[in-house]
């Protein structure tokens, strides 16, 4: 049992109870050496795409190997805040040949406007399952798309055209979604009393989850810690 209020870092494959409270924040680390960023090979509208570097986004770890990005979220929240304030306007901006966010969370049913501000031609390529992919061209002369989702969802985005483009938007159906900053850290406030399924998910290193119970007016202290990613087996040839 973690009390609450202590610090505690919870391995990736084991699940614990927490007696908690209306707050939780923490922060999320990865186990073992901390990747370095690969720098990707701009060959497509070189004089506009390569203005910049650009990075693979898939892992970004900071030098105390806090994981940036890692989307954390409750199951199946009843009550407590509403989805409004989770923001008032949802943006993906295209620039420079890259996305930004890497990943964004939005309101099911609510737009979200998607920018073209290279005035090159770029393509929305969506991977939903439970909300139909999209697949649209967006020329320099349409400067927004506007999108909308349905059903609770991670849905990767990419661009046909400039094939190192990769974002996430997350489809959520409540307001305790968060996203870990640039050294790990998140916060969900505001929480009803009760037990939840908390969640953890970052695109290369999988999705993990604990149980939590929370309590009215109290403060709980978690930071959980990823392992690395097992090297996929080689396939046998007879």
């Amino acid at each position: 049992m973690i009390s609450a209020g202590v610090d505690s870092t919870t391995s990736a494959d084991s699940v614990k109870t927490l007696i908690g409270t209306g707050t939780l924040s923490g922060k999320i680390k990865y186990l073992g050496e901390a990747p370095t960023l690969q720098k990707l090979m701009v060959i497509k509208d070189v004089k506009v795409c390569a203005k910049v570097d650009h990075f693979d986004e898939r892992l970004v770890v900071d030098e105390e190997n806090g994981i940036k990005d890692v989307v954390v979220w409750l199951d199946k929240v009843e009550g407590g805040k509403s989805l409004d304030s989770l923001g008032e306007e949802f943006i993906l901006d295209q620039k420079d040949c890259a996305y930004n966010p890497h990943v964004l969370i939005v309101p099911v049913n609510t737009p979200v406007k998607i920018l073209n501000n290279d005035k090159i031609l770029h393509n929305i390529h969506t991977y939903g399952v439970k909300n139909k992919p999209v697949n649209l061209a967006q020329p320099r002369f349409k400067k927004t798309i506007k999108m909308t989702f349905t059903e609770p969802e991670k849905v990767q985005v990419r661009c046909d055209v400039h094939g190192w483009m990769s974002a996430w938007i997350i489809a959520a159906e409540h307001a305790y979604y968060t996203i870990t900053d640039e050294k790990g850290e998140y916060s969900l406030d505001g929480i009803p009393p009760g037990k939840y399924t908390l969640n953890f998910w970052q695109e290369s290193l999988g999705e993990k989850e604990l149980e939590v119970t929370i309590k009215e007016e109290k403060n709980v202290q978690l930071d959980f810690a990823f392992e690395p990613a097992k090297p996929a087996k080689k396939r046998k040839f007879k």
